[in-house]
């Protein structure tokens, strides 16, 4: 049954609609595009690396939307973003890396609505937060769709769950500890594991 999703999403991605695509993900990065973040203090060679840094990532995203992520190859990318194949790799150890820079970059726009949402109940909390995440992972378009696919069928994205785990856990924790408070979710381990393994 998995097999057969991951085979149907694989060729919904890498059928025709490659053009339509393409123009979704102009429509998504905007003219801004993603940027990497900006430190207070940036320097004019922080400010290059960080302009290289953006320009590989939206290269990338760009070419994995239009072609699928396994048929482009790193060369592809740094040729796309005008550096050499060598500069890629001072920036990023392989393309996975690059789609979960992206996955960071969505989370800095989800965590902290999460940790300033004050509700009553756990099920408010995680509503106004599932909310809030569904509206930017729509905003993004087929850039989220990308992702979501690779996070369930890429097997390097799947073991990087470490980041993952440091960055949401405490946000359920907190969500969670508000119910056993409130008496609203059962105290003890429960929650806790169920959280632990989400």
């Amino acid at each position: 049954m998995i097999k057969e999703h991951e085979d149907q999403g694989r060729a919904d991605f890498t059928a025709s609609g490659a053009a339509q695509r393409a123009a979704d993900l102009a429509a998504a990065l905007g003219g801004a595009g993603w940027e990497a973040p900006i430190s207070p203090c940036e320097t004019r060679r922080d400010r290059r690396k960080r302009e290289r840094r953006t320009r590989i990532v939206e290269s990338a995203m760009r070419l994995f939307s239009e072609r699928g992520f396994e048929a482009v190859t790193v060369e592809e990318i740094a040729s796309a973003a005008d550096i050499g194949k060598g500069t890629f790799f001072n920036y990023f150890p392989s393309k996975v890396h690059v789609l979960a820079d992206y996955r960071e970059s969505l989370y800095a726009r989800i965590v902290p609505y999460a940790n300033g949402l004050q509700r009553a109940t756990t099920r408010e909390l995680f509503r106004a937060w599932f909310r809030h995440a569904a509206r930017v992972y729509e905003q993004e378009g087929p850039l989220f769709d990308l992702l979501w696919r690779q996070l369930l069928f890429n097997p390097e994205m799947r073991r990087d769950r470490v980041s993952q785990n440091e960055t949401l856990m405490p946000i359920y924790r907190r969500f969670l500890d508000v119910g056993i408070a409130a008496g609203e979710v059962r105290g003890g381990d429960a929650p806790r594991v169920w959280v632990g393994e989400v």
